[in-house]
């Protein structure tokens, strides 16, 4: 029985351009990846298409899936910790992809990790390469915007997570029901901006399948 082809989202910057080949090449050789999009800042999307040269990869700027002017709202509401601007950005970024694309589930994939090894993924469980990592502040935002608490006894944060579109638009609506398009900005107006890191993508998707009961969990140990 042939696997289902799946599609991977990366986000990246020029920090990685040395790697992203690859990683797109671990990707696209060792699974079941047949179409890689890749997200990079609108200055660095030249610099990126020069670099790689493949149809199966498709690189979308920043500004195509969060504007301009919703990014400065992010910068701006994020006050003094408007330091870690990018490192919210990139998160928000791996869920808005969402909206652009036909598919039901997508791989986000960490841009800087290389798969060497046979991997099939999978979307109708839950894969989770589980780890000890507790950061108080993501639970503390997670109650806040999701009005739940942690829900296992251990962390989601890997360098992969297969998500599904309705279930991100029911967690978009969780967290700003009358806008949920705007739920990256009820994040910020949420934190505490009194920590470097206080939110976490996989954290909180993962959080909120398991009290969902969306999809089956299962642990995949490396």
């Amino acid at each position: 029985m042939k696997s289902e082809k799946v599609i991977a989202l990366l986000v990246a910057e020029k920090s990685l351009i040395d790697i992203i080949e690859k990683s797109i090449q671990g990707l696209l050789i060792n699974s079941n990846v047949y179409i890689i999009y890749l997200v990079v800042p609108n200055e660095d999307v030249t610099l990126f298409r020069a670099k790689i040269n493949n149809n199966q990869v498709h690189i979308l700027s920043e500004n195509d899936l969060i504007s301009s002017e919703k990014q400065i709202l992010i910068k701006e509401r994020l006050g003094k910790m408007h330091f870690m601007y990018g490192w919210y950005l990139q998160q928000f970024l791996k869920f808005e992809f969402a909206h652009h694309i036909d598919q039901d589930n997508y791989l986000i994939w960490d841009a800087d990790t290389v798969l060497f090894k046979k991997m099939v993924f999978k979307t109708d469980i839950f894969e989770v390469v589980p780890s000890s990592e507790y950061h108080k502040p993501y639970f503390e935002t997670l109650e806040k915007i999701l009005g739940i608490q942690r829900q296992v006894n251990f962390s989601f944060i890997s360098q992969f997570m297969m998500v599904n579109k309705n279930e991100l638009n029911d967690f978009f609506s969780l967290i700003d029901r009358e806008n949920p398009q705007n739920w990256y900005l009820r994040v910020i107006e949420n934190i505490k901006k009194d920590a470097i890191n206080e939110f976490s993508e996989y954290e909180s998707y993962g959080n909120y399948i398991a009290f969902k009961n969306k999809r089956n969990i299962k642990l995949k140990h490396k």
